[in-house]
């Protein structure tokens, strides 16, 4: 292992001169969004894109209370509000405390008490008599709501949220949700799936849709929106973080929304892509503000002493270090540094963040600093442990990453597999400028190899900028893959304007209230929906897979064998973490008990499986082939279904084969209902991109032995549209 340290300057945003509330002084990147806003409420221009782009931790969630000093200086009704959408449901709750904290600073607001409100409603006034109320929603908060509203669907539940905001009287509303609230209302696939389904089959077809009571309940939708706080401004924060479908469907979103709405997208970093798209599509984008780093003004980032951790093979016991796979040396390194890491921290009453990758990683982290009586909460998508406010470490995964706000971590361990997530890591810590040291302490652990490049461009020993230490991080680390540019293929493109024509249609019929006539589609539109309803044909039943706003993995139910506890999670991300103990079922649904100690290192999940088993599964849910039509009725050997990692060994193998008759039923039963694409390419820019969706178990790679050197893939639900964006032979698709 060799070290390098860096003494780092502090992150600046230049301070604002315009006021608001009781004497808060805005930013002036804040200062900007207010003027556009006001600018173009003014000129009457209800519509548009505001890109903002603003270091992290400089004040972006501020600019959900922008919009009510604009309504107010037009002289806009009691009532108007705001929704902001957010990628995350940790995201969320964590936003859903910041915006209050912010009341409470610029307004003097506090919460009204106990008012018999549902938990995720809250009623904040002040002394002047000035109410707000903020709402949190997401398909996960209306799923733990449904006991509270036996029988109810969650467009009703909804309207009962609705009302009790209405009932309050708010002088202004804030929405905190994410994008499937506005999305599944709109498609009803909160309330009827097939319903959305047969919509999406007459759009294909320019055919007048014949849905039972759909008058009545669009009608109900733009009520219970109206309600609950859309108002004319739409706020998107950390969109940068959007990818795959996910994106293609918020480009339709957006497209939409913003000839009916301003909608501002807030990111970290710029999103110059987005913007090209986004005018392709004809939405008027009518500002930008970039929040610069500065020498002076508002610290937004305290400045730091960096330690970076160059370990190599020789500490990993004889293994490869790498960049993608440095986060192995994380446990060992906090047991050889928590005592320094905790005597910083509590010097600067502060606590440690530590973010990594794998979540095994982290689990095996947090035993660490548990078995040394460390106070240490878990924080990661799939599983939390501890209480993160009070704990001196917390130890987590992209959870962390994605936006939460912890103005006590004034120290830090990072890693990741690429520069944006690193970078992005970094500024989590030290958001405040500590009392006691003056400077955040941060311990970023890469690669000896890359540490060595970093020297070689930044130098050794010496005080840089944050910009300096920026660029470094960026020539030497690897890129995060981006799948934005799908929107530029034939088929991206194509999927995004029927998202845009199906969701478009609905919100007419809201608007106008009631069923518009109906327009036929021109040569042109009726052509470029050709090849998407002929792919649409070999997903018949399931077309609302691919209608779903975010791409997901196979989801399971686990229980842990010890604890007992359950859940649902990505299969995928499950196995590759945790040892499976057995699969049994429950009403025929699969539920696998797996280890609660993780596995240290990613074992490989294999399962032989004989070539009838496989073809009846694959016919019997309509695969989409493509090139491989006939591949595996002609097979006449065994194949190998490998889940994500080759055996390292052959006792390795065994061990991992001990259960395959168990791992093919349960992925059987998984796929079941999903739509499927069997995939192989030679392409290697493709190849990266099969492997990056199988890390994200987006994807299951399948290892054919009669075929040399080709990588098959298997990809399933609304990712099985994906070979059609990336393949540029394939012109018709293939059912089987």
């Amino acid at each position: 292992m060799i070290t390098q340290e860096y003494r780092v300057g502090g992150v600046y945003v230049e301070k604002g001169e315009r006021e608001i509330g009781r004497g808060f002084k805005l930013r002036r990147f804040q200062e900007k969004v207010l003027k556009h806003l006001t600018d173009r409420l003014g000129d009457e221009k209800f519509n548009g894109v505001l890109f903002l782009s603003a270091p992290t931790g400089s004040g972006k969630t501020l600019t959900l209370l922008l919009p009510w000093e604009a309504y107010r200086e037009h002289g806009f009704s009691r009532g108007f509000g705001v929704v902001g959408f957010y990628p995350s449901n940790e995201l969320l709750l964590d936003q859903f405390a910041s915006i209050k904290n912010l009341l409470g600073k610029i307004y003097g607001l506090h919460p009204a008490g106990n008012i018999g409100l549902p938990r995720n409603i809250s009623l904040l006034v002040n002394d002047e008599g000035m109410k707000v109320v903020v709402t949190l929603i997401s398909g996960r908060i209306l799923k733990e709501l449904e006991p509270h509203y036996p029988g109810r669907n969650h467009l009703e539940i909804l309207e009962e949220l609705a009302s009790t905001v209405s009932r309050l009287g708010p002088d202004y509303k804030i929405v905190l949700s994410t994008p499937d609230l506005h999305y599944y209302l709109e498609l009803g696939l909160y309330t009827n799936p097939q319903q959305a389904v047969e919509w999406l089959n007459s759009v294909l077809r320019g055919e007048e849709p014949r849905v039972t009571g759909l008058k009545d309940r669009l009608s109900m939708i733009g009520r219970v929106l109206l309600r609950l706080g859309y108002g004319p401004v739409v706020f998107y924060d950390e969109y940068h973080s959007w990818s795959l479908l996910d994106y293609l469907t918020s480009l339709a979103l957006i497209s939409i929304m913003s000839s009916e709405k301003i909608v501002v997208l807030s990111s970290a970093t710029p999103l110059d892509r987005v913007k090209k798209h986004l005018e392709d599509q004809g939405v008027e984008v009518f500002g930008e503000v970039n929040a610069e780093p500065s020498s002076s003004g508002d610290l937004v980032k305290s400045p730091t002493r960096l330690v970076v951790y160059g370990y190599d093979k020789r500490d990993a016991g004889g293994g490869l270090i790498n960049i993608y796979n440095a986060q192995k040396m994380i446990p060992m390194h906090l047991e050889n540094n928590h005592s320094l890491l905790s005597e910083h921290a509590e010097a600067n009453d502060g606590q440690v963040l530590v973010i990594l990758d794998r979540i095994a990683y982290a689990v095996e982290a947090y035993n660490v600093l548990v078995s040394r009586n460390i106070s240490s909460s878990l924080v990661t998508g799939f599983r939390k442990i501890g209480d993160p406010v009070s704990s001196l470490f917390i130890v987590g995964n992209k959870a962390i990453e994605l936006g939460i706000d912890n103005p006590r971590a004034t120290t830090g361990v990072v890693t990741g597999k690429s520069y944006s997530s690193i970078i992005q890591r970094i500024g989590r810590i030290g958001r405040r400028k500590p009392p006691g040291t003056g400077e955040s302490l941060i311990h970023l652990v890469i690669s000896r190899g890359k540490l060595e490049e970093l020297t070689g461009v930044i130098g050794s020993g010496e005080n840089i900028s944050y910009t300096v230490l920026s660029m470094g991080l960026s020539r030497v680390l690897p890129s995060e893959l981006r799948l934005q540019w799908l929107y530029e293929t034939v088929v991206g493109r194509e999927y995004v304007d029927l998202l845009k024509k199906l969701y478009g249609e609905k919100l007419r019929i809201i608007y106008s209230g009631g069923t518009p006539p109906v327009v036929k589609a021109p040569r042109i539109e009726a052509h470029r929906y050709k090849r998407l309803a002929g792919i649409m044909k070999c997903f018949t039943g399931v077309e609302h897979e691919l209608l779903e706003l975010r791409t997901s993995g196979v989801e399971a139910r686990y229980k842990f064998a010890e604890t007992g506890e359950e859940g649902v999670y990505d299969l995928l991300t499950i196995l590759r973490n945790y040892p499976l103990i057995s699969v049994d079922y429950r009403s025929n649904e699969p539920v696998i008990t797996i280890s609660d100690k993780p596995n240290p290192e990613p074992n490989p999940i294999t399962g032989w499986i004989g070539r009838g088993i496989i073809t009846r599964s694959l016919r019997r849910k309509r695969v989409v082939s493509g090139k491989l039509r006939g591949f595996w009725e002609n097979r006449r050997e065994s194949s190998r279904l490998k889940l994500l990692y080759n055996a390292r060994s052959i006792d390795e193998l065994f061990r991992a084969m001990r259960k395959p008759g168990e791992i093919r039923n349960m992925l059987e039963s998984l796929m079941e209902d999903k739509p499927a694409t069997l995939y192989a390419t030679n392409d290697r820019g493709i190849i990266k991109i099969m492997e990056y969706l199988t890390y994200t178990s987006y994807a299951i790679p399948v290892e054919a032995r009669d075929i040399s050197g080709r990588e098959v893939y298997l990809l399933i639900g609304k990712l099985a549209i994906l070979p059609y964006m990336l393949d540029k032979e394939l012109k018709e698709p293939i059912c089987v």
